[in-house]
């Protein structure tokens, strides 16, 4: 029986997903896709700060740190219509959890804190020191939530991650969009 919905932050909750950012800023994820594998290991482990990432990402695309900022700022808005979903539907019958492969900081400066509200717990990488897919970090946000990982749906839009959390016992959803993630949850609730 599912008990808590714990779901991804960049692609799901929050806009989209750095690989979708990096080419609308005029990236080609494709062709850079070791580099950007490495910088975000490293930021999301809490190797090197947000303002380091910020330069090297700028510099890699060829533009200024300002400019790289005002793409993701523009991309990277809270998912209101699944925040919404989330506070109304979802929060008066389950523990709600937000893990996310992320720098220290990252999840204050991206989803204001009215949103953040609608968590029970939030767990970034950066801060406990596992990155996804290792299970420990599903696990541990379970186990946050006072849940056995058995009784959580986990939701990400990157495939990679969702074997991880089935890996532990995970139910997962794939996010694409609201509706279907409506459609997806229907069916297994």
């Amino acid at each position: 029986m599912i008990k808590a919905v714990v779901f991804d932050c960049f692609g799901v909750v929050v806009g989209k997903s750095f690989w979708d950012v990096y080419d609308i800023a005029g990236g080609d994820s494709i062709k850079d896709a070791e580099f950007i594998d490495d910088i975000l290991d490293r930021a999301n482990s809490g190797a090197i700060t947000a303002e380091a990432f910020t330069t090297e990402v700028a510099a890699k695309l060829g533009i200024t740190p300002d400019e790289w900022g005002v793409v993701r700022d523009r991309e990277e808005q809270p998912n209101e219509p699944l925040l919404t979903f989330i506070r109304d539907a979802l929060k008066p019958q389950y523990k709600i959890g937000l893990l996310s492969n992320a720098n220290h900081g990252t999840i204050e400066r991206k989803i204001p804190e009215q949103w953040r509200k609608v968590f029970d717990d939030i767990v970034v990488s950066a801060e406990v020191g596992l990155l996804k897919p290792d299970l420990a970090i599903f696990k541990l946000a379970a186990k946050r939530l006072g849940v056995s990982p058995e009784e959580v749906l986990f939701s990400d839009d990157l495939e990679e991650y969702l074997g991880g959390a089935q890996s532990v016992g995970m139910q997962t959803i794939l996010y694409k969009d609201l509706a279907d993630f409506k459609a997806k949850l229907e069916r297994l609730l």
